[in-house]
């Protein structure tokens, strides 16, 4: 599954169509890897931009089951699958869940342990990027630990 390319291109060099996240994030959403690659390669599209809700193109793939395009994005573009939507603070691999896309999560869950070595499950994996890359104050989800206060010693704790 590809797209169409060339539309792209014609609404943009012929229209002034603006090409971004929202255009990423609709390709990954209906598994267009060869669109992904065209977005991110030929207009800059950042493989780690998200929309107004905080919803990034493996945030989508990993929503809709398409677990071809959640690779893709992984392997190929190096996104960051611990980045987490901005009002209920999910990752890919939260939405995965929630949506009962299965393999998308068990895909995520086998980089996210790959990732870090260190760590033995991927419930912790999502609890140590949270602390690790959180301000002072920062509540997980429900589904993680209820952590208030995250420092580099309750990572430190978590690792060992």
């Amino acid at each position: 599954m590809s797209g169409h390319t060339d539309v792209v291109d014609l609404l943009a060099s012929e229209f002034g169509a603006r090409i971004g996240v929202d255009c990423l994030t609709g390709a990954a959403r209906w598994g267009h890897d060869a669109m992904i690659d065209h977005l991110v390669e030929e207009y800059g599209v950042d493989p780690n931009g998200a929309d107004r809700l905080g919803l990034t193109a493996l945030h989508k793939a990993a929503r809709c089951g398409r677990v071809r395009t959640v690779k893709h994005l992984v392997e190929k573009h190096n996104v960051d699958i611990h980045k987490r939507t901005l009002r209920s603070g999910e990752t890919a691999l939260d939405r995965a869940e929630e949506y009962g896309m299965t393999e998308c999560a068990a895909v995520l869950r086998e980089t996210c342990i790959s990732a870090d070595p260190q760590v033995a499950e991927a419930s912790a994996c999502t609890t140590l990027a949270c602390c690790a890359n959180a301000p002072a104050f920062f509540a997980c989800t429900d589904k993680h630990a209820v952590l208030a206060i995250c420092d580099i010693t309750l990572v430190n704790v978590l690792r060992d």
